[in-house]
């Protein structure tokens, strides 16, 4: 059986230098269902509108049996960057992400807090 699984910070593998502190849920399953395929496409500081559509990108070219969403915050925000963006937004922090072949900034926190920064995608 083949599971997607999408989400924030969440989500996101542990196994990544930033979080080696805590096992996320889709280690979790992968560990207790070994017979299973799980795809990750989990973005640390990742909005629902990249959740969304990395999740629907994948989709258009992938078959999976199942697909689990951890939904971000609503107060998260993101958007899709043109190449130029993507690199000027390239600050050394988190909240940067690909998925196929979109670009995305992500706030990451809650707008009040006002920091953007970088990450790259896992797949």
């Amino acid at each position: 059986m083949k599971v997607l699984c999408n989400g924030c910070s969440y989500t996101w593998r542990t196994n990544q230098r930033f979080r080696q502190d805590k096992i996320r849920w889709p280690e979790l399953l992968e560990n207790k269902f070994p017979q299973h395929e799980f795809t990750n496409l989990a973005h640390l500081g990742a909005g629902n509108f990249y959740i969304k559509e990395s999740s629907i990108d994948y989709l258009k070219n992938n078959k999976v049996d199942h697909v689990l969403i951890m939904w971000s915050g609503f107060s998260r925000y993101d958007i899709e960057v043109t190449q130029e963006q993507y690199d000027i937004l390239n600050t050394g922090k988190k909240y940067r992400c690909k998925s196929s072949h979109n670009l995305w900034v992500s706030s990451g926190v809650t707008p009040e807090h006002g920091r953007i920064g970088v990450t790259t995608n896992l797949t």
